[in-house]
């Protein structure tokens, strides 16, 4: 391996790795588009569709290696696999995504377009195509999807209300094209072009961020949103089963909202929800909603099923 392709792997896997800092908590969104727009760039300086996988292999190893590191932590942490294991598991994880744009740059390089067409047509529609496969496929892991970085600073965010998030993925990918195009057109007559391009693009996603695209309808409904702030390591612990219940019980019985919603797997372990407890989920506070909230009832026969 030559020290040059070698300096392009590490600078791959060092975007993706940088990418991961346009998504919260830290907001800087215009990071995931200079880093794609760089995984862009080195794509253009490589013809071998092997090589080009590589390098999305490296920068998909950057991106999902720190952005979803956390599961490391679900299987070691709470888990309770072995370090070892869960290292070797989590690679595996990370390996496997990043088996996406290593897909992207295959099929760019095999394809053989001008650069004008890959970075304003081919590569953005790839990059959106492969994070919607990954989205779906064996039911699907849309984490990271770069449409997300954008929320909800950026003016781009906008297009997820005609476009959804792949809509707003497009729109970055397509400014990660825009600014490889410019950055080898300089100031000749097309790269004037393709700055208009850019200004545009997010000149629209500016007016349409402006618009109002909702309107109350009918009288508010006050929300409660209820943490029992039951920490992870006694979430699932039976000694903890019946505390962890009777203090989302008396959260409820506190509040006098229409809708309370609880955190995801709130109540751990539904099937050993017996019916001696959970009549106490029933609250009525009001004789027109008798059942005003009744998060889970307990069939002898056919197990659990929830209602609101």
């Amino acid at each position: 391996m030559s020290a040059l392709r070698l300096q392009y792997f590490l600078f791959a896997a060092l975007g993706g790795i940088v990418a991961v800092f346009g998504f919260a908590p830290t907001h800087f969104y215009l990071l995931p588009i200079l880093s794609l727009a760089m995984l862009f760039g080195l794509w253009a300086r490589v013809d071998s569709p092997r090589v080009a996988a590589a390098l999305g292999f490296a920068f998909g190893l950057g991106l999902f290696g720190v952005g979803i590191g956390w599961v490391y932590v679900a299987l070691h942490e709470f888990g309770n696999m072995p370090v070892w294991l869960a290292f070797i598991a989590t690679f595996l994880f990370v390996a496997f995504y990043a088996l996406f744009p290593a897909l992207a740059g295959y099929l760019q390089a095999k394809l053989g377009l001008s650069d004008a067409l890959k970075f304003t047509l081919l590569l953005p529609a790839l990059w959106v195509a492969m994070e919607m496969l990954r989205g779906y496929l064996f039911t699907g892991f849309p984490w990271l999807v770069l449409g997300y970085s954008q929320v909800p600073l950026s003016p781009l965010a906008a297009y997820a209300t005609v476009f959804g998030v792949y809509g707003v993925s497009l729109a970055v990918a397509l400014s990660a094209g825009l600014i490889m195009l410019l950055a080898q057109q300089r100031w000749n007559r097309q790269g004037k072009l393709v700055l208009v391009g850019v200004i545009a693009l997010w000149l629209v996603a500016t007016v349409l961020g402006m618009a109002e695209w909702t309107r109350p309808q009918g009288e508010p409904v006050k929300v409660s949103l209820l943490q029992g702030n039951i920490a992870q390591g006694d979430k699932f612990d039976d000694a903890q089963f019946v505390n962890t219940l009777e203090t989302y019980r008396r959260l409820a019985q506190q509040s006098d909202a229409r809708l309370i919603v609880f955190p995801e797997t709130a109540l751990p372990l539904l099937r050993k929800i017996y019916p001696a407890v959970m009549p106490n989920f029933c609250v009525s506070k009001r004789s027109r909603t008798r059942a005003m909230f009744c998060l889970v009832r307990l069939s002898k026969k056919v197990g659990v099923t929830t209602t609101v």
